[in-house]
């Protein structure tokens, strides 16, 4: 009886820390996704390279108002922040959904500024080192 007791209380320990690092890796994500949009804003690539995955992709469907779909790998993506070509906006950052599973998660975020609306999947990946990265980005734009 005592052991089945040990382990119904070790389990629910378990269930604790765990519950407490998805909510310490819920802000981390949150703050990695309020980190790239500000940082995008201000157009500071120094600053948004540690928040990309060497992997990050933009998968940007019907861009810049096309019917295109328009990849983009972190390099191009660095490069148009540092052309000036995006960015340069302020906006809102509202998380409408954020879920982790171990050591991947996904963020849908409305990212809402002056020059377009977005409504943005975010995918993220942590590091062995506990770091959350974006990997990737598939955004819907609504331009002004």
């Amino acid at each position: 009886m005592q052991s089945i007791l040990f382990v119904l209380l070790a389990g629910l320990g378990l269930m604790s820390v765990k519950a407490q690092n998805s909510s310490s890796d819920e802000a981390a994500i949150k703050q990695v996704i309020t980190s790239f949009s500000t940082e995008g804003d201000a157009q500071n690539v120094a600053a948004l390279e540690p928040l990309l995955h060497d992997a990050y992709r933009v998968v940007f469907n019907r861009a810049f108002g096309t019917e295109e779909t328009k990849v983009f790998n972190r390099e191009q993506y660095l490069s148009m922040i540092t052309q000036k070509k995006i960015g340069g906006d302020t906006r809102k950052v509202t998380f409408l959904q954020v879920d982790i599973h171990d050591h991947i998660a996904t963020a849908k975020v409305e990212l809402n500024g002056s020059k377009a609306n977005f409504t943005s999947y975010f995918s993220l990946v942590k590091s062995p080192t506990g770091t959350w990265q974006l990997v990737g980005d598939m955004p819907i734009a609504v331009f002004k």
